[in-house]
């Protein structure tokens, strides 16, 4: 019954965000990411389901990035050998954007932020 209780409640907290249509926007994470720092049981669920939305984000990259390589394309950016990626970066960038990048899908402004930072020669 516990088990009922918390799958209920993180589908719930899953239900409340954006639909899979639309993208988080930078401001729609920086609202989640204010949400889940009240310590309740229904925040620590927001932020387990933010952190696999920005998983998702980099994962995704990640598999283009590949893609692109394989197929002897420019990839997006070009990371130094062995990079990883950490949420506490990812929500950093996110951050750090500018005003104008609030409305813009999160997704778009960390790829962009990459591409600043680890530009290909």
């Amino acid at each position: 019954m516990k088990y009922l209780r918390l799958i209920s409640l993180c589908l719930g907290v899953l239900a409340s965000l954006p639909g899979h249509t639309k993208q988080l926007t930078v401001s729609d994470i920086k609202h989640l990411q204010a949400q889940t720092q009240s310590g309740s049981f229904a925040g620590r669920a927001q932020w387990i389901a933010l952190a696999y939305y920005l998983q998702g984000v980099i994962e995704g990259a990640a598999g283009y990035h590949e893609s692109l390589e394989k197929n002897k394309k420019l990839p997006l950016f070009c990371p130094p050998k062995g990079k990883g990626y950490s949420l506490e970066e990812l929500l950093q960038i996110l951050q750090q954007s500018s005003q104008s990048d609030q409305n813009r899908p999160a997704s778009l402004v960390i790829l962009e932020a990459y591409k600043r930072q680890y530009p290909c020669k």
